[in-house]
């Protein structure tokens, strides 16, 4: 679908869009960071020897359920933190990615075509105007 179709697109809208992305991957990076964080925590006191302290023993008794004794909480929480670390490291170009500003160029020869007023590109004669735009 062409771009000219769509109804346009201000910079703010664009921005407040890539704004509202950008604060939710940063909200699931943290979650993520912090997530695998304490689960690094665990597996590191459970690898020492600290995994008998009666502190926590109702919740490792509740969450056991979720791994056996050849999967640590320590690799589970590095698997769930890493990628959360890479989200934060990168949140700014996956956003970008997410949220594009329009194109607003002849999709055959890429001659600029934001002021144009008919639906022809004058560069290279492509129809611009999809069929479903024309029969409206």
């Amino acid at each position: 679908m062409n771009s000219l179709n769509n109804p346009p697109v201000s910079a703010q809208q664009i921005m407040r869009r890539r704004h509202w992305a950008q604060i939710i991957l940063r909200a699931l990076a943290l979650a993520m960071i912090t997530y695998g964080g304490v689960q690094i925590t665990w597996g590191l006191g459970a690898s020492f020897g600290l995994s008998d302290l009666n502190i926590a023993r109702g919740v490792r008794s509740a969450l056991t359920i979720f791994w056996r004794d050849n999967w640590s909480p320590f690799w589970y929480g590095t698997a769930i933190l890493l990628p959360g670390v890479v989200l934060a490291i990168l949140d700014r170009r996956i956003v970008r990615w997410l949220v594009p500003v329009p194109q607003q160029e002849c999709p055959q020869c890429g001659y600029g075509v934001r002021q144009l007023t008919t639906s022809r590109c004058p560069e290279c004669g492509y129809e611009l105007r999809s069929k479903q735009a024309q029969a409206e």
